[in-house]
């Protein structure tokens, strides 16, 4: 099969390119998904610098496709629409022709739903989902929740976050930080929209916000300016495991009484799923999706460049774009066959085994 394959650790630009790579063929129980689109986050070009073995790297952890193999046909019958979520610690991704999907991380596209719409749920989506739900936000019962803030909430998670916290608290008021994309954080949900350094958020003992979900790196600076507007008896979830995590200071979470959360969608593979059931996540988001309930925050850029995987690593292409960290919203790639990787409907991929 073809794939956006790496041959040695580093850039992107130096060393992905499409390539021939093997079928991948294990655990034989998994799903055989033909990709039609892939999600793309920052962690896939992370991946690139920290591997050092085991080449080639089809990086590449979510997307949705076309099953072809199946050992349920009951739950995934052979040419269902799915949306998936792959294991990180794998060597073959969703930058391929195909992929090894575990039923527990899959969920079948009802037909109102594009694939590439799809695609931006699995990694994204069910980020913000299990992050706003263990700030209380997605509780059937009324929640003490009156005000979140979402640190970095134009990208991805940030956009999912703001339009499901939306969809559940008409009232709720969601305050997004980003110095650039005002209008994309007001258009997705925000009540409203600061820069980053919290200043205009009144701190101190009783601070000003009941939530915080921080998708960029906590440093020290952050940390502190966070501890100051979080409310007694607040919590905050945590996503991005950088260098900060190692020593944060958290006095204020005893002299406060926080509660400090963190994410990531990944501990599904590390746990068995016994605690994660990313498939139950996907299927719930989708059903919002198929009800008008809420819309994929799909990023505008993809109006502007060839989302086509043969151009991901042209100058200025998609990879470039998800290099530069100033995305709004949530970037898929086109895998495979253009012409049917947009229409749920048409199963008829051509086959590059």
């Amino acid at each position: 099969m073809l794939a956006l394959a790496a041959t040695e650790a580093g850039e992107f630009r130096q060393t992905v390119s499409l390539q021939t790579v093997d079928i991948p063929t294990d655990p034989p129980d998994f799903l055989l998904v033909q990709v039609a689109w892939s999600d793309l986050n920052p962690v896939d070009l992370q991946k690139l610098h920290s591997r050092t073995t085991d080449f080639p790297f089809v990086s590449g952890f979510s997307g949705s496709g076309i099953v072809q193999e199946t050992s349920d046909e009951v739950a995934f019958p052979v040419g269902a629409s799915v949306c998936f979520l792959l294991d990180p610690t794998k060597k073959s991704g969703s930058y391929a022709q195909y992929c090894r999907v575990d039923r527990r991380a899959a969920a079948l596209v009802p037909p109102q739903i594009t694939l590439k719409e799809a695609a931006s749920i699995p990694l994204a989506g069910c980020t913000a989902y299990e992050s706003l739900r263990k700030l209380g936000l997605l509780t059937e019962s009324t929640t003490s929740v009156q005000t979140l803030l979402i640190v970095g909430g134009a990208g991805g998670v940030g956009s999912w976050a703001t339009r499901i916290a939306r969809a559940w608290h008409p009232n709720l008021e969601i305050i997004c930080t980003s110095d650039t994309s005002r209008d994309w954080c007001l258009a997705n949900g925000a009540s409203r929209c600061i820069p980053h350094v919290l200043q205009e958020l009144p701190g101190g003992p009783h601070g000003s916000v009941d939530a915080i979900l921080c998708l960029t790196e906590p440093t020290p600076t952050l940390m502190n300016a966070m501890s100051e507007v979080i409310r007694p008896y607040g919590s905050i979830c945590l996503v991005v495991a950088g260098p900060s995590i190692r020593s944060l200071n958290l006095d204020f979470v005893f002299f406060k009484s926080v509660t400090v959360y963190t994410e990531t969608v990944f501990s599904c593979f590390r746990t068995q799923f016994s605690h994660s059931q990313p498939s139950k996540m996907m299927a719930q988001i989708l059903n919002w999706m198929s009800t008008g309930r809420i819309c994929a925050p799909l990023s505008p850029c993809l109006d502007e460049i060839d989302a086509d995987w043969t151009k991901a690593t042209v100058p200025n292409g998609i990879l470039e774009r998800l290099h530069s960290g100033h995305v709004q919203g949530k970037l898929v790639m086109r895998i495979g066959d253009s012409s049917v990787a947009g229409n749920v409907h048409d199963t008829d991929f051509v086959d590059a085994r």
